[in-house]
């Protein structure tokens, strides 16, 4: 895991090799350990994604029986 500051910036940048694949990011952070917890939650992104599991989306709301469901709006 590498965190770092490019040049004279402000803010961390992370890089790393995942199966041969360099991935390399600005976090727009300041913070090293919010820059490392954003690397971290990127590799575990790829590590997930190889092994076939699947990010679930948030729980919708539960709707009450007999009621329909409210149109969207743009």
């Amino acid at each position: 895991m590498a965190i770092y500051k490019r040049g004279d910036g402000d803010t961390y940048h992370y890089q790393f090799i995942f199966k041969g694949q360099r991935y390399r990011k600005s976090t727009h952070q300041g913070n090293p350990n919010v820059a490392r917890n954003m690397e971290s939650a990127a590799r575990m992104k790829l590590v997930k994604a190889d092994g076939g599991i699947e990010e679930k989306s948030p729980a919708r709301a539960a709707q009450a029986p007999g009621t329909a469901p409210r149109p969207a709006t743009a």
